[in-house]
C-alpha cells in the first residue's frame, strides 16, 4: 500500500484490538484515553514506587475483549484539553511563563498564535517560538514536513484521532542536539526518509499519546534516534523499514504503555537497538522479522512487563538479542514464529528471563527460547510451545540456569521441554522446576542433553511426559547429577524417566514410580555408567532399573517392599535394600510405650545394618493402634526413615498396630495384660537343701534382692522350704515363687501335665507365695523330631489360667534355653507365644556352659528381648564357672551389666549359696 494512501479518515479505522499492560494491571486497547485516564495514569506513575510492585498479576493471562474497554469520545479530551491549555495561558500572564502558540489549518501565519487568532503551520509557529513555548494544534490535517526543532519546546495536540500531521512523503521533525522536546497527543502519518521517516532525533524527546503510522525509511520507519527517547502510551502501526521498521535506535529508548502492530521490517524488527533500552508495559503484535532487535550493545537492556504476540522471523520473532547483554521480566510471549531459531526470543548475549510466560510459539529450535550465550530462566512458565527439531521450549548451547519455572505441553523431535548442547564444557542447571505432559518424537521429552554439557537436576517435578522424559547423553569424563527429583507416571518404550546413554550419571535421593514402559526400564543405562543410590523406586512397569552393557550401582533404594526380584533389576544384581520395619517392643497396660517404625537400614539378604536415611527423599509414615483400649493414628511426613509415636493402653486384651508407607504395610497383633513388675528384677534361685534364716532375708533386703525362686518337689509334694521362706519375707519387698521342676525327658504326657497342674492349684494357696516359675517346661532336645511347640504353649497357658483365675497378681515365670531360633526347634519353648501368658520370661544364659564371652551374653538377650513381645525379660546368670569356683563381685557385675545391656529387666543369679559376694542390685548398676 502507498503511505500516502491513509487519509486522515483512515484514523479511526486503525486497529483497536492492540493492548497494552499497564502497571495497574489494566489492559489499554488504545492509547486514544480521556484526560481523566491518563491523568490517573501519570499520578500513579508518579506517586507509586515500580521498584515494590509486584508485577506479577500483570502478565497477560487472557485476553480482554472490546467490551472491557471504557470508550472515550474525542469532545471530552478536546474540552479537557482546552480547559488545560486556558489555565497555562492565564499563568503565562501571571508568572512569565513559557507562551502558548495555537495552530489551526484554518489559522493564518500573520496571527498572533492566540486562541481566537491562531497561526497556521508548525514551521512558521517555531520561528515565532522562544524556547519553552508550547504550541498547541487544535483538530485538523496539518500538511507539513521538512521541519527543524532547534528549541526546548513542546507540541501539543487536541486529539490524536483528529488531529494530524501528514508528511506527504516527507521527512517531517529534525530534532537538534542539545534540545528537549516533547511531542502530545497527536498522529504522524506518511513520512518518509533514508533514516527516521518521521522524526530524526538528536536531542532529548518525549513523545505522550501519538498515533504514529504508515511511515517509511531505511532506518527507523518512525523514528531515528542519536538522543534521548522516551515514550508514553503512543501507537505505532503499518511502518515500514530495512532497520526498525518503528524505531532505529542509537543512544537511549524508554518506553511505556506502547503499542507496535503490524509493523514490517524488511531485514530487522520493529525496534533496531544498538544502544540502552528499557521497555515498560509495551504490546508487541503481528510484527514481520522480529519485534525487537538488540545488536552487541554494550548496555543492558530491559524489556518489562511486555506483551508480545502474532509476530514472525526468521530468528527470534519477539526479540532478537545479538552479543548484548539483556534483561527480560514480567513478560507475556504468545503465537510467535520463527523459522529457525528462537520462536520468542533468539539470543547470543547474556540474558535473563524472570517471572514471564510462554504460550504457543514455535520455530526449527527453541520453541520458545534459542541461546548460544549465557542464559538464566527464573520463576517463568512454557507452555505449549513447539519445535520442529530440539528444544520445544528451550534450545540452549552454552550455559543454562533454570529455577521456579514450569515446563507444560511441549513439543520437539528432541527435548520437549528443554535442549541443550556444546561443544566445549558447559553447564545445564535446572532447580524447583516442574516438567508435566511434554513429549518429544525421539528422546528427552523433558530434557535432552549432549555432548560436553553437563546436567544438574534437582529438587524437581518430572511427570506424564513422553518419550524418555530425561535423555542424558554426554561425553566421558563428564560426570552428571539428578538429586531430589520425582518421576512419575511418564511414558515411554526404555527409560521413560530416565535413559543414559555412555555417560556417567548419579541419581539421588529421588523417586522413580508408576513410569510406564512398552519394553523395560523406568531408569534405562545403554552403555553408561549409572549410580542410583537412596531413591525410592518401585510400581514401575516393564522392569524398574535395566543394564544393557553398562554398568549399574543400585544400592541403598527403598523399592517399595522388603525384597528384590527381577522385576526391580535388569542385568545388574541389587546387594542392599532399604528394609521396613517395626521395632520389636514390649508393651503394659497403663505404662506410656513408643511405636516406632523406620526404613533407616539395608537388608543384604542375610544381615541388617544401618544407613542415613536423610538421604532418602521425605516420605509418609503411617501408625495405627486398635484395641486394648486404644484407637489413634500417626501420620507424618518425616525426613529421617523414622516415625515415633506414644501409646499407653488402657486395658487387657488384644492390639493391632498397623505401619504403612507406600505400597508397604506392616502389621502386628499384641496381647496386653496388666504388669505385676514396675521396678527392675534382682533375682536368686535357691535349692531344697539351703535353709534360710532371717538373717538371710534381712541381708537380701538390704543388698537389693526383689525376688527368690525357691525350688519344690512335685513328687513328693515338698514344699515345707517354700513355706518357710515365705514366711520370713513376708511383709518385706522381696517376692517369694515356688520354683516348680516341670518336665523330665521328653515326657510332656497329658497325666504329666494334669500332675503338675494339681500341683501349682495347691501351691499358689500357700500363705505368702507371690508366684510360680516353670522349670524343665520343655523338651529333651535329643529327639527334635518329636518336638511339638503347641504342647509346651498350651501347657503354660492352662498354668497361667489356673493362677490367673485364682489371684490375677500372682506371678507365673519360666526358664527358657537361651539358643535362639534353636530354642524352639529343639526344645519346644517359643519365645513369642509364651511371652503371651507369661509374667517374666527367664532365658539361661549361661556363659560358662556355652563358652562364650559378654557380647555373647548381649546378644543371646537381644534376641530373646525381640521376640518375647508381651513379658518382662530377666536373663539368668551362672555364679559358678565349670569347676564349680565362685565367680567374684566384679565379674557377676559386669555380666549383669552385659544382659542389661541387652534389654534384661534387670538379671537373676543362678543360684544363691554359690556366690562369693553378692553383687549390687539392678537398680543400682542401671
Amino acid at each position: 500500500m502507498c503511505l500516502s494512501c491513509i487519509s486522515a479518515a483512515d484514523d479511526n479505522n486503525l486497529s483497536t484490538e492492540h493492548k497494552v499492560i499497564s502497571n495497574d494491571n489494566s489492559i489499554i486497547s488504545d492509547v486514544n484515553t480521556n484526560t481523566k485516564q491518563v491523568n490517573n495514569d501519570i499520578y500513579i506513575e508518579d506517586s507509586q514506587k515500580t521498584e515494590n510492585y509486584d508485577y506479577t498479576s500483570s502478565i497477560k493471562n487472557d485476553k480482554t475483549s472490546d467490551d472491557d474497554i471504557n470508550p472515550t469520545t474525542a469532545d471530552t479530551t478536546t474540552q479537557n484539553a482546552s480547559k488545560t491549555i486556558e489555565k497555562d495561558e492565564n499563568n503565562l500572564k501571571e508568572n512569565d511563563s513559557p507562551d502558548v502558540i495555537y495552530i489551526s489549518n484554518k489559522g493564518n501565519d500573520n496571527n498572533i498564535g492566540s486562541r481566537n487568532n491562531p497561526m497556521k503551520t508548525i514551521k512558521n509557529a517555531l520561528k515565532k517560538a522562544n524556547n519553552y513555548d508550547i504550541l498547541y494544534l487544535t483538530s485538523g490535517t496539518y500538511l507539513e514536513h521538512g521541519i527543524l526543532i532547534n528549541k526546548n519546546i513542546t507540541i501539543v495536540g487536541e486529539n490524536p484521532k483528529t488531529t494530524i500531521i501528514n508528511a506527504q512523503n516527507k521527512h517531517l521533525f529534525t530534532i537538534a542536539s542539545n534540545v528537549r522536546v516533547s511531542i502530545k497527543t497527536l498522529a504522524i502519518k506518511n513520512a518518509f526518509d533514508e533514516n527516521g521517516g518521521a522524526i530524526y532525533n538528536k536531542g532529548d524527546l518525549s513523545i505522550k499519546h501519538l498515533r504514529i503510522y504508515s511511515n517509511e525509511a531505511k532506518n527507523g520507519g518512525a523514528i531515528y534516534n542519536k538522543g534521548k527517547l522516551y515514550m508514553f502510551k503512543t501507537l505505532f502501526t503499518v511502518n515500514t523499514a530495512k532497520y526498525g521498521s518503528c524505531i532505529y535506535n542509537l543512544n537511549s529508548l524508554e518506553a511505556n504503555k506502547c503499542v507496535f502492530a503490524t509493523n514490517n521490517a524488511v531485514q530487522f524488527a520493529a525496534i533496531y537497538s544498538n544502544a540502552y533500552m528499557n521497555l515498560l508495559s509495551c504490546n508487541f503484535t503481528d510484527n514481520t522479522n522480529s519485534s525487537v532487535f538488540i545488536e552487541k550493545s554494550t548496555k543492558k537492556s530491559i524489556i518489562d512487563s511486555c506483551l508480545f504476540e502474532n509476530s514472525k522471523a526468521v530468528h527470534g520473532a519477539a526479540i532478537y538479542n545479538k552479543e548484548s547483554p539483556l534483561e527480560v521480566k514480567n513478560t507475556y510471549f504468545e503465537k510467535n514464529i520463527a523459522s529457525n531459531y528462537g520462536g520468542a526470543i533468539y539470543t547470543t548475549g547474556t540474558t535473563t528471563v524472570n517471572n514471564s510466560k510462554f504460550v504457543n510459539n514455535k520455530a526449527g529450535d527453541g520453541g520458545a527460547i534459542a541461546s548460544k550465550n549465557i542464559l538464566t530462566v527464573t520463576s517463568t512458565s512454557f507452555d505449549g510451545n513447539k519445535a520442529t527439531n530440539e528444544g520445544g521450549a528451550i534450545y540452549n548451547s552454552y550455559d543454562l540456569s533454570v529455577k521456579n519455572s514450569s515446563f507444560e505441553n511441549n513439543n520437539a523431535i528432541n527435548g520437549a521441554a528443554i535442549s541443550s548442547t556444546s561443544n566445549v564444557n558447559k553447564n545445564l542447571n535446572i532447580d524447583s522446576s516442574r516438567f508435566l505432559l511434554n513429549k518429544a518424537q525421539l528422546h528427552g521429552s523433558a530434557v535432552y542433553v549432549t555432548n560436553k554439557n553437563q546436567l544438574v537436576l534437582k529438587n524437581s517435578l518430572i511427570s506424564y511426559n513422553t518419550n524418555r522424559s530425561v535423555y542424558v547423553r554426554c561425553d566421558n569424563g563428564i560426570s552428571n547429577t539428578i538429586y531430589n527429583c520425582n518421576f512419575t507416571k511418564n511414558l515411554g518404550d526404555t527409560g521413560s524417566a530416565i535413559f543414559n546413554h555412555k555417560s556417567v550419571l548419579s541419581i539421588t535421593k529421588s523417586t522413580i514410580t508408576k513410569n510406564n514402559n512398552t519394553v523395560k526400564g523406568a531408569i534405562y543405562n545403554n552403555h553408561g555408567k549409572t549410580t542410583i543410590n537412596y531413591c525410592i523406586i518401585g510400581e514401575n512397569n516393564k522392569i524398574d532399573v535395566s543394564n544393557y552393557n553398562g554398568s549399574v550401582n543400585a544400592d541403598y533404594n527403598w523399592w517399595l517392599k522388603n525384597s528384590v526380584n527381577a522385576q526391580n533389576a535388569n542385568g545388574f544384581k541389587i546387594n542392599n535394600w532399604v528394609y521396613f520395619k517395626l521395632d520389636n517392643q514390649n508393651y503394659d497396660v497403663n505404662k506410656a510405650s513408643t511405636i516406632t517404625a523406620r526404613l533407616n537400614q539395608v537388608y543384604n539378604g542375610q544381615s541388617f545394618s544401618n544407613i542415613d536415611a536423610s538421604k532418602l527423599p521425605e516420605i509418609t509414615i503411617d501408625i495405627t493402634v486398635n484395641g486394648a483400649g486404644v484407637s489413634q493414628s500417626t501420620e507424618k511426613t518425616v525426613h529421617n526413615g523414622v516415625l515415633s509415636t506414644s501409646v499407653t493402653f488402657t486395658k487387657d486384651g488384644s492390639a493391632t498396630i498397623s505401619a504403612y508407607t507406600y505400597n508397604c504395610k506392616l502389621t502386628e497383633d499384641v496381647s496386653l495384660k496388666s504388669s505385676l513388675i514396675n521396678s527392675k528384677i534382682t533375682s536368686y534361685f535357691v535349692q531344697i537343701g539351703y535353709s534360710i534364716t532371717r538373717s538371710i532375708v534381712n541381708t537380701w533386703i538390704n543388698v537389693g534382692i526383689t525376688d527368690v525362686y525357691v525350688q519344690t518337689r512335685v513328687s513328693t509334694g515338698d514344699t515345707a522350704n517354700l513355706r518357710n521362706v515365705a514366711a520370713l519375707c513376708k511383709n518385706t519387698p522381696i517376692r517369694v515363687h515356688a520354683w516348680v521342676i516341670c518336665f523330665s525327658g521328653d515326657d510332656v504326657s497329658t497325666s504329666r501335665q494334669n500332675e503338675i497342674r494339681s500341683f501349682v492349684r495347691n501351691v499358689i494357696k500357700i500363705n505368702g507365695v507371690n508366684g510360680v516359675c516353670l522349670d524343665y517346661v520343655r523338651y529333651s532336645g535329643l529327639r527334635p523330631s518329636i518336638v511339638n511347640p503347641s504342647i509346651i504353649t498350651n501347657f503354660v497357658k492352662s498354668v497361667n489360667t489356673i493362677i490367673k483365675d485364682y489371684d490375677k497378681n500372682i506371678q507365673l515365670s519360666a526358664c527358657v534355653f537361651a539358643e535362639k531360633a534353636g530354642t524352639k526347634t529343639y526344645y519346644g519353648q517359643d519365645y513369642l507365644e509364651l511371652s503371651k501368658y507369661l509374667d517374666v520370661m527367664l532365658p539361661m544364659i549361661y556363659k560358662y556352659e556355652y563358652n562364650a564371652g559378654r557380647s555373647w551374653l548381649q546378644s543371646n538377650t537381644e534376641y530373646v528381648v525381640s521376640h518375647a513381645k508381651y513379658c518382662k525379660v530377666v536373663s539368668v546368670l551362672q555364679s559358678y564357672d565349670d569347676n564349680l569356683n565362685r565367680l567374684s563381685k566384679a565379674e557377676l557385675e559386669g555380666d549383669a551389666k552385659a544382659v542389661m545391656a541387652g534389654g534384661s529387666y534387670g538379671y537373676s543369679i543362678f543360684r544363691y549359696g554359690l556366690i562369693s559376694s553378692y553383687p549390687r542390685s539392678a537398680i543400682n548398676l542401671s
